[in-house]
């Protein structure tokens, strides 16, 4: 028996057997229907920014960093006491974090061994709804959530690497769920 098993629009199907059990799993390709960007940065920690005319609402990204990669969600195009700071491959790729401001107390820690790549790019998601911060790796649900009981507006997107870390980033940027990728790996 063939069980169903689907993931976001069918693009391709393929059948998978786990345990004697026959999945049909479908598979997406994407492509960003919000606005496509790309960066390097350096191996000092220090913020560059995508400001919106909008609130934003969701930023899909992949990134190529060996460790240290950040991003920033904020009103201002700066760096502010009142931001979140998703760091993901802190502690040579091991540990990845949500913080309330830059270098802030960590409001959830999470082990995230190898998550990162020096050498391919990574997909990540996060999503920012009502003070609830979701972060994911593409295809995938959340692996940190935190709720902020004091809810801030982003308009911008920060990002950096650092720490002895350079790094590669891909961004598409959304105003809307329905925005960023087609189809995409929204995940509510």
């Amino acid at each position: 028996m063939t069980k169903m098993f689907p993931v976001f629009a069918v693009v391709a199907a393929t059948l998978l057997a786990v345990h004697g059990e026959i999945y049909q799993c479908f598979i997406e390709l994407r492509e960003c229907t919000g606005q496509l960007v790309r960066f390097s940065t350096d191996a000092v920690h220090t913020y560059n920014f995508l400001p919106s005319s909008s609130p934003i609402t969701r930023v899909d990204f992949k990134v190529q960093a060996r460790a240290n990669v950040h991003i920033a969600l904020s009103a201002g195009p700066s760096d502010e006491a009142d931001m979140h700071e998703i760091v993901i491959g802190l502690q040579g790729n091991k540990r990845s974090y949500i913080r309330r401001g830059k270098g802030g107390a960590n409001q959830v820690a999470v082990s995230t061994r190898e998550y990162l790549s020096r050498t391919e790019f990574r997909g990540f998601w996060i999503t920012y709804n009502s003070g609830v911060i979701k972060v994911g790796k593409e295809f995938h649900e959340a692996f940190m959530e935190w709720t902020d009981p004091n809810q801030l507006p982003v308009n911008n997107i920060g990002y950096s690497t650092g720490f002895g870390s350079t790094g590669e980033f891909e961004f598409c940027v959304s105003t809307t769920e329905e925005d960023s990728y087609q189809g995409g790996n929204y995940i509510p």
